[in-house]
């Protein structure tokens, strides 16, 4: 089954995902084993025995996991968190470049992609981050919640952040870094010139630079004079 709750409201979704689980718990489905395809963690833990997590770029499998939780499933009991915890330090571990040095952000080079997000949703997450309750430091499934994003929403937004040096993981949890602290704390001008000048230390390439532009990861007005072998690289 590929996404089969994903383009259901939420109520309807909890139903039928109930429903599944009963009829497969009586074993009226008359099969062994269903595979199903979810962005939604919790959806895997709530109805899989075993979960294959998938690495990109190259697509590999970058984890398995047992699911030893009888049927039914309650999302709040501390195993079910712990499991669902324990995915998404696996999803995000080793991503992002780093440089040994815990006092300077970790910088792309040309090795990484900026993924395709929104500046506004990189500023977003790093406001909710250095907000209350969270005070810099947040756990990605907590993020995701009040966020109201899958993971496959959110992992993006978070790498971005990564890769510009706003954020880091430590620990399975996601902490604000010394850059993302002054950004967070700064005013809207003061925040589209720092964008700008990070972009360029984090060494992204003309062409990269070009096609962040284009598809508003960046916005090149205000990158003029910051960037000037950047600002002139886009492609007539």
């Amino acid at each position: 089954m590929d996404e089969p709750f994903s383009a259901l409201d939420v109520l309807t979704a909890e139903t039928l995902r109930a429903d599944f689980i009963d009829l497969w718990t009586e074993g009226k489905l008359g099969i062994n084993s269903v595979m199903l395809v979810t962005h939604n963690i919790e959806e895997a833990v709530t109805l899989c025995d075993r979960i294959i997590v998938l690495a990109p770029d190259p697509g590999r499998i970058a984890a398995e996991l047992e699911v030893p939780l009888p049927q039914p499933r309650e999302r709040l009991t501390p195993a079910f968190r712990e499991i669902v915890d324990d995915i998404y330090a696996r999803m995000t571990a080793g991503r992002g470049p780093s440089t040994g040095d815990k006092d300077k952000p970790a910088l792309a080079g040309l090795a990484l992609r900026l993924p395709v997000v929104s500046s506004h949703r990189i500023a977003g997450l790093l406001d909710m981050l250095a907000a209350a309750p969270f005070d810099g430091k947040a756990d990605l499934r907590v993020l995701a919640e009040r966020f109201h994003l899958e993971v496959d929403q959110l992992l993006p937004v978070e790498e971005a952040a990564q890769i510009l040096g706003f954020v880091e993981m430590r620990d399975g949890a996601l902490h604000l870094t010394a850059a993302g602290k002054i950004f967070t704390g700064d005013a809207a001008d003061g925040r589209k010139r720092l964008f700008p000048s990070i972009c360029c230390a984090a060494s992204l390439s003309p062409r990269t630079f070009a096609t962040s532009c284009r598809s508003g990861r960046i916005t090149r007005r205000t990158a003029g004079g910051f960037c000037p072998n950047l600002r002139s690289s886009e492609p007539a």
